[in-house]
């Protein structure tokens, strides 16, 4: 294999990366804008608290699946941050 091929190989794995680390980025950023959009719906009257949590769990299940394909730290993460925070808001509710 000559130099330039390798080069070219270089530049076509290193572009497969960067685009793999866009899409987990861009994936955990649209779950997240959606959470955010759910709760000013909620906090604006236009969801019930039984719907907002249904969405929410709608989310949570749909995570899930895409967990269990395989391959999705980056979810894996996002479900654990996710759920630490809604631990902890939980919390502050009961200390009302």
């Amino acid at each position: 294999m000559k130099a330039a091929e390798v080069c070219l190989l270089c530049r076509e794995y290193a572009k497969k990366i960067l685009l793999d680390e866009i899409v987990r980025y861009n994936e955990c950023d649209a779950v997240t804008t959606y959470l955010v959009w759910l709760r000013l719906a909620h906090f604006a009257g236009h969801l019930d608290l039984a719907s907002y949590n249904n969405e929410q769990q709608l989310v949570a299940d749909l995570l899930q699946s895409e967990i269990a394909r395989g391959g999705r730290h980056h979810l894996e993460e996002y479900v654990e941050t996710w759920n630490g925070l809604r631990s902890k808001i939980e919390s502050e509710r009961m200390l009302e």
